[in-house]
């Protein structure tokens, strides 16, 4: 995992259900579908002249030439790749992605089910005839329905529901989907800011937080471009949350308090990197300097002992954006997840589905 640089990782566990990202396809789907629905495969020529079918054909003395793809300057190609590759999305049965068209409903959850590992289903009878079956027998198991979300497979989703179903796989079904996916980093993209868009400011629109609001409206249509990168973040983000919850537990399990003193050790295999600029562990005294300079930072592999009265503070972001903070109120042991306590208490974010 690298630190504090363009892709900067997440250091600590938020909570949310921990899976791998599994390379196979999802049960019913076919990858070459017509817009998700299985449609026939053409005949294979055979080295007899006969097709797969059965049927004879004439061989061609010209090679085919092949189709130029749709998206190979398209700002998502990357992203495109590798949705492709790792069989979240696929290609239109005539081999164009079309990454300006709108995503359907059960084309996106077919791939955010994948990309959160899920596994275990629940009977959806209102989707129970429809290519996406096994889908929303996930979604329904995992309890990612809320009331702001019209179940409609193939319906072309917006960026509110995009953010709604994101946000519900998060476990936050009552936070608001924008603002949490935003200040997670879970939904950045948009054709908008990827052509390098600034605001008055001079910064970038998507670091913009005023400015973003005002640009990525709820309403806006979420591309198939959009949605593989916006997949490739979620599936990146939580590579890194199951690396640092080992990192958490296991520092967690280090800490113990002995003659006013508290001990503990920070785990081995948390980079170098992870100590700069106040990214990763640190022993902050109940008196800080105004330049910073009585705070502790505490590497990789340092067996430590701090006075019982300060705080030690375990931090992390992604994307250049803290995003997660876990604090340890001494001589207490037990951390608070303050981002999430921040999270849950304001009205601002915590209004939906109540």
């Amino acid at each position: 995992m690298k630190w504090v640089t363009k892709t900067a990782r997440m250091l600590v566990v938020t909570a949310l259900v921990v899976g791998s990202l599994g390379i196979g396809g999802l049960g019913g789907i076919d990858p070459t579908s017509e817009g998700g629905v299985p449609v026939a495969k053409a005949a294979v020529p055979s080295k007899t002249g006969a097709t797969s079918a059965g049927k004879p054909v004439t061989a061609s003395a010209t090679k085919p030439v092949a189709k130029p793809s749709d998206y190979s300057q398209h700002w998502a190609k990357d992203w495109i790749d590798w949705s492709i590759n790792n069989k979240l999305m696929w290609k239109y049965a005539d081999g164009t992605f079309r990454p300006d068209e709108t995503v359907t409903q059960a084309q996106f959850l077919s791939a955010l089910v994948k990309v959160q590992g899920l596994k275990e289903k629940s009977p959806h009878p209102p989707t129970a005839k429809h290519w996406a079956k096994d889908v929303y027998e996930m979604v329904a198991k995992a309890g990612w329905f809320t009331p702001d979300i019209k179940v409609n497979p193939d319906g072309r989703i917006t960026r509110y529901e995009a953010a709604a179903w994101i946000t519900n796989a998060w476990g936050h079904k009552t936070y608001d989907p924008l603002q949490f996916t935003y200040k997670r980093n879970l939904m950045e993209a948009s054709y908008k800011f990827q052509r390098g868009l600034y605001s008055s400011g001079n910064r970038k629109a998507s670091s913009d937080y005023n400015y973003y609001f005002k640009m990525a409206l709820p309403g806006d249509k979420f591309t198939r471009g959009e949605a593989v990168h916006t997949l490739f973040l979620i599936n990146d983000i939580r590579k890194d949350l199951i690396e640092a919850q080992n990192w958490y537990l296991e520092f967690q399990k280090s800490l113990y308090v002995k003659s006013g003193k508290v001990y503990g050790k920070v785990p081995n295999n948390i980079p170098k990197e992870a100590s700069k600029n106040g990214v990763g562990v640190s022993f902050h005294p109940v008196n800080v300097k105004p330049d910073g300079s009585n705070i502790l930072v505490l590497n990789s592999g340092q067996a430590f002992s701090v006075p019982s009265n300060g705080k030690i503070i375990m931090q992390g972001g992604h994307l250049g954006r803290p995003t997660v903070l876990f604090v340890w109120n001494l001589p207490n042991l037990q951390a608070i997840d303050e981002q999430n306590r921040v999270y849950s208490n304001s009205n601002i974010w915590n209004n939906r589905n109540k």
